[in-house]
């Protein structure tokens, strides 16, 4: 996981926590608010159904208190025979005072009105209404009684003698205008229902009238209710909550019924910015994502992405790009790095090369005045000997071998050439010592294979000195190449005196230790030239020939072009 994928990750288990919180509290707080809600709308109906049961009880009280008045029994004793035109007019006003004055005591429009059974009268606080046009002696005495055809609610009381009778009448219209004032409140439609009656008391209009009202009164009357209560029902694809609560009057209910997306209004908007704030969460979460990606992921990218360009070697690598202040401060210091490093690895890559071309130089510098001492030493013999054919075979041999040698403008040469060049230096050798043998059996193929020059004279050179140190009659080298695929092995071998193991293993040592006054000569020049050139897989081992004296083994991959020549050209380039 890289910092961009960590800090997503602390990034979603910051916000997974917060929105679990957070829908939570939301969750909470919708069910306190339909909660809320459902209270309120039950209160606010609970307080119309005490102000109607108050204004009834206002009423049914001056009821009570007319049924007792002293004035009210001396209208029912009224006759002609004991009272005369004064007092009878005295009384009559007097009490017609009181049912004015009890009728303007309610807020509601109604009318107070007393009959008298014992003389036949009746007296009205409005309007004078003649006894015969009522019929009052069957009516239900102590509760409130709806009239459907006079629109009204009438209360009967009567005295305890049963003579005088006092008739209260609320008209329809004060309870429909105060379930006006409750509709006004944006709380849907309010009414009085009866399960009795057919017909709903409300303010409907009267298109509405047939098909709402009565969809309602069927299914109120499908519901068992109780005193109080709430419920959720479907009208008209619509759904509807409904509250009700019985009134002071008798059998009569106030029901109001609200759509339920009037009510849940207030969690709609809840709920709008619940998953608004979600989305500004979310929003300001991707914000920041990216924010984090673009000024700390790409330019993370971009300096790994360097650093791994170098690694594999491409010390010309530089980042490009504005980024953060902190991380252009880092790109420029990656790019002088980069600068420094080039130049330091190029600076003592070219004084390695010098100092390779040096040593290559010195150690065949080492080689050549030794073969050099030996044929010089045989001329001098041969001429002593007045052999001049001899003297000048050498000489001629001699010639064309130190022209080889000596040569400076390539020091690379095909396998073939310095195969010549060993044939002719045994041309030399056999005219010393006429008893060698010298073969050589190397691949077509390999014959085109590029080696330094003088990588294999020396190895010949040394077999002669060491495997030869007494003249013998069949002394022999033979070289032999071979091929393995991209592998190359060439062995030089003795029919000399060879080395045991403890002289073998002490060669292979020695062949492995640094420049110095003990080294420097024969098969270890040779090893560290074929390690310079063909790299470190390449180089000499040593082992008892089959021959019966000692094998010199070289061996190298064939490369194309090695990484230090791909070094040395990508320097030369630049």
């Amino acid at each position: 996981m890289n910092i961009f994928t960590k800090v997503l990750s602390l990034l979603l288990l910051f916000l997974i926590p917060v929105v679990l919180l957070y829908t939570f509290t939301y969750n909470s707080s919708i069910n306190v608010i339909q909660q809320q809600i459902v209270e309120n709308q039950n209160g606010k109906l609970k307080f119309m159904v005490n102000q109607v049961s108050s204004q009834l009880q206002q009423l049914m009280d001056i009821n009570i208190l007319l049924s007792r008045d002293a004035d009210a029994k001396e209208f029912a004793e009224l006759n002609s025979d004991q009272y005369s035109t004064y007092d009878w007019v005295n009384i009559v006003r007097r009490l017609q005072n009181k049912l004015s004055y009890q009728s303007t005591l309610s807020s509601w429009k109604n009318d107070v009105r007393i009959f008298s059974s014992g003389n036949q009268l009746a007296l009205a606080s409005e309007t004078p209404i003649p006894y015969e046009q009522l019929s009052i002696n069957d009516r239900p005495t102590g509760r409130w009684v709806y009239d459907s055809k006079r629109e009204s609610f009438f209360l009967y009381m009567k005295s305890a003698n049963r003579t005088i009778i006092v008739e209260t009448e609320l008209y329809l219209d004060n309870i429909l205008d105060m379930l006006s004032a409750f509709d006004t409140t944006g709380d849907g439609e309010t009414l009085l229902y009866r399960p009795s009656d057919e017909k709903l008391l409300g303010n409907f209009p009267n298109s509405d009238y047939t098909e709402t009202t009565m969809e309602l009164r069927n299914l109120l009357r499908s519901v068992q209710l109780q005193d109080t209560g709430q419920m959720v029902r479907e009208m008209h694809a619509t759904r509807y909550s409904f509250h009700y609560s019985k009134s002071g009057i008798s059998d009569f209910y106030v029901v109001n019924y609200v759509p339920l997306e009037d009510i849940l209004a207030p969690v709609k908007q809840s709920s709008s910015l619940f998953y608004a704030g979600l989305t500004l969460l979310f929003g300001m979460s991707a914000s920041l994502a990216y924010v984090l990606y673009r000024n700390i992921q790409i330019p993370l990218k971009r300096l790994i992405g360097g650093l791994s360009s170098m690694r594999r070697g491409d010390l010309s690598t530089r980042i490009q790009g504005e980024s953060s202040r902190e991380f252009t401060f880092l790109f420029h210091r990656f790019n002088e790095m980069a600068i420094q490093i080039q130049h330091l690895i190029e600076t003592v890559y070219l004084e390695k090369i010098r100092l390779n071309e040096v040593t290559l130089k010195q150690l065949q510098s080492q080689i050549n005045p030794h073969f050099l001492y030996n044929c010089l030493s045989y001329m001098i013999n041969m001429s002593k000997l007045n052999d001049n054919k001899a003297v000048i075979a050498m000489g001629r041999h001699l010639s064309s071998y130190y022209r080889y040698t000596t040569r400076t403008e390539k020091q690379i040469l095909p396998l073939h050439q310095e195969l010549g060049h060993v044939s002719n230096y045994m041309e030399i050798q056999s005219m010393r010592f006429p008893y060698l043998r010298y073969e050589c059996h190397v691949p077509q193929t390999m014959l085109e294979q590029n080696v330094p020059l003088l990588l294999i004279q020396p190895i010949v050179e040394n077999c002669l000195q060491h495997g030869f140190p007494f003249p013998t009659e069949d002394a022999c080298i033979v070289i032999t190449g071979e091929e393995k695929g991209r592998d190359y092995l060439l062995r030089i071998e003795d029919n000399g005196v060879g080395l045991n193991e403890e002289q073998l293993q002490s060669l292979m040592e020695l062949l492995q230790l640094p420049l110095s006054e003990t080294t420097g000569c024969g098969l270890w020049n040779v090893h560290h030239r074929a390690v310079h050139h063909f790299g470190t897989d390449a180089g000499l081992s040593v082992q008892p020939s089959p021959l019966g004296g000692l094998s010199v083994l070289l061996h190298w991959r064939d490369q194309s072009m090695t990484t230090k020549e791909q070094s040395h050209d990508t320097i030369v380039n630049r």
